[in-house]
């Protein structure tokens, strides 16, 4: 009775074990997992942390098969999508992971970047022009720039004509470190200009005529801007043209002058170029003529006349120009 008991026992035992085997190794072929069981990827190192220039961070417990978005600020930092990054920037980390449908979020890693900088007033001039360079985030306040050699001060100006890399060490807390910054050089066009007549005496009105002769130089198309030093004539001192004329004023068409005529063309890129001369225009001569006759008009035209019952009559003409000192060249 005992055995048979006994017998009965060991089938139901041996009944349950196959019905878990068949019916539980089935539930357990897919497991359910709950996410809050596992341990959250943890950034390595935890921080807050201090690099000299930048450094390395990784992060671990991220699953099977992860993927990985990197993050600073919340925001998605771009192409960062492994199990390490190295940050050159100072802020707030953060790694977002996947692993079997399941997204975590790493902790918060502060990260200080001790490292200097340099700044330019402009990273881009003109050949023949100056920039200030600026050094900044040193601890001790002393930097020593390696090009332009034996040069040191937070605050440098240089006139590059060509482009040329600036850089400069110092020292942040524990850290050394050194900057650096290019700075580009642009071509200048060239300003010039010929003028006509260039001598003797100017036509009707001291009219003279201009003509550009500036070059590009690599530095694309040219404006004009023209100013004949001539206050006087108003607003016909200036001209945007690139082949003008002028009529000097001066203290009046009878008055000798000189005037500086300014040419500045200025290149596409923004860069310009400047030439000058000094043009002197004399006066024109006085012709005034006078007569022992009457000097009367005739349609419009002057003439001098006698009226006498004499067959024959003599005049007598003289030169009564007002410039007979500056100009002793007459014809009668």
């Amino acid at each position: 009775m005992k055995l048979c008991n006994s017998g009965k026992k060991y089938q139901f035992y041996v009944l349950s074990t196959v019905l878990f085997v068949l019916f539980g190794f089935s539930s357990f072929s897919n497991p359910v997992i709950d996410k809050n069981l596992l341990p959250p990827p943890v950034i390595s190192p935890a921080g807050p942390v201090t690099f000299c220039k930048g450094g390395w961070l990784v992060v671990n417990n991220a699953g099977n098969n992860p993927t990985y978005q990197w993050q600073i600020g919340g925001n998605n930092i771009p192409n960062s999508n492994n199990d390490s990054l190295y940050v050159t920037t100072s802020g707030t980390y953060t790694c977002n992971t996947t692993s079997g449908g399941n997204s975590s979020t790493s902790n918060s890693v502060q990260v200080t970047i001790e490292a200097i900088a340099v700044t330019a007033a402009s990273n881009s001039i003109c050949n023949g022009s100056s920039t200030t360079l600026t050094a900044s985030g040193s601890t001790t306040g002393t930097y020593t720039w390696i090009v332009p050699a034996a040069t040191s001060g937070a605050t440098i100006s240089v006139s590059p004509t060509t482009p040329t890399t600036y850089s400069v060490w110092s020292d942040i807390n524990s850290c050394r470190d050194t900057a650096s910054i290019t700075i580009a050089v642009n071509p200048k066009p060239i300003a010039s200009f010929t003028y006509n007549p260039n001598s003797g005496c100017p036509r009707k009105k001291r009219k003279l005529f201009f003509n550009s002769t500036s070059q590009q130089n690599s530095a694309g198309n040219l404006s004009y801007s023209w100013n004949f030093g001539d206050p006087n004539s108003g607003s016909n001192n200036t001209s945007n043209d690139n082949n003008p004329n002028h009529s000097f004023v001066g203290s009046g068409f009878s008055s000798a002058g000189s005037f500086t005529v300014t040419l500045t063309v200025t290149a596409a890129n923004g860069c310009s170029s400047r030439t000058s001369q000094l043009i002197s225009i004399g006066s024109f001569p006085d012709a005034t003529l006078s007569s022992s006759a009457t000097l009367t008009t005739f349609n419009g035209e002057p003439f001098f006349s006698v009226c006498s019952s004499d067959l024959s009559s003599t005049l007598d003409f003289y030169n009564a120009s007002t410039t007979i000192a500056t100009n002793s060249n007459y014809q009668i």
